[in-house]
């Protein structure tokens, strides 16, 4: 039998904290470390598109897809997913194109 997931699951493990590692970090010297991302809606869009992908990477990092069914609901609740904006404790990392940009005088 193919297992069935929710939506809400799927969404779930979409905004979830990941931690990335080796990431090489150009405002440090280029020192290598980690960081951890998650995300998050800074507004809403009218309408939602979403493209379910039910592939996997195997250890082999073969693609692989998975034989699985998706519950999908007439109404899902996407509040538990607005950002809130940068918390207490996190650092926020401006893009090197970005600082680039904003430090260049406008014509």
């Amino acid at each position: 039998e193919v297992p069935t997931v929710s939506l809400k699951f799927c969404l779930d493990a979409w905004s979830a904290t990941h931690a990335i590692d080796g990431i090489r970090w150009p405002h440090l010297n280029n020192e290598v470390a980690s960081a951890s991302e998650e995300n998050r809606f800074v507004n809403f869009p009218r309408y939602l598109m979403v493209q379910l992908q039910r592939y996997e990477l195997g250890p082999d990092w073969v693609p692989r897809k998975l034989e699985v069914n998706i519950d999908m609901t007439e109404e899902i609740d996407l509040n538990n997913l607005k950002s809130l904006g940068p918390q207490d404790g996190e650092d926020v990392i401006v893009d090197a194109d970005d600082s680039e940009n904003n430090n260049s005088p406008t014509t």
